[in-house]
């Protein structure tokens, strides 16, 4: 991740993975090794800079949500019941989980709603914007990048 270009990383988070490759082109296919790159550059950022507040929310709904999921399927029973001479297999579930899995679910898809977020590439015109210089996508390493949109936040909350 701190040899990562801001362009390389934008180019794999749409999935051109040959971007790991220091001198990869859009014509290059992307194979098992890049993938794997793009993973572990994903691992060191979030080791390097943690997760953001909205994506920690969201695995905490989704944490949530698979945990009542799994009382509603453990809630089941099943039995059989004869309809017209055969046998068949009726599943009742308790039904009263089902308002807080979609409530959930509602929850999830709100907060991804609201937080789509803003690529770190579209921040750049921001940056440049405020801080008065160009930053070149191709040059700059994602670690600087963010070091940089760190800096500026804090500088905002200190001023706020």
């Amino acid at each position: 991740m701190r040899d990562c270009t801001l362009f390389a990383w934008d180019m794999m988070s749409k999935g051109n993975y040959q971007y790991a490759r220091m001198k990869a082109t859009e014509s290059d296919e992307p194979n098992e090794e890049d993938m794997h790159a793009w993973k572990e550059i994903q691992d060191s950022y979030i080791d390097e800079f943690g997760l953001s507040e909205s994506y920690q929310r969201i695995l905490g709904l989704r944490i949530q949500l698979a945990r009542i999921q799994n009382d509603y399927i453990l809630s089941s029973s099943r039995k059989h019941i004869e309809i017209e001479g055969e046998w068949v297999e009726v599943i009742s579930r308790d039904e009263s989980l089902t308002p807080i899995i979609n409530e959930l679910q509602k929850q999830i898809e709100d907060e991804l709603n609201s937080n789509k977020g803003v690529a770190l590439i579209d921040l750049k015109r921001h940056i440049d914007k405020a801080q008065g210089f160009h930053v070149n996508p191709k040059e700059i390493t994602v670690y600087d990048y963010k070091s940089i949109l760190n800096d500026i936040e804090q500088q905002h909350k200190a001023s706020a």
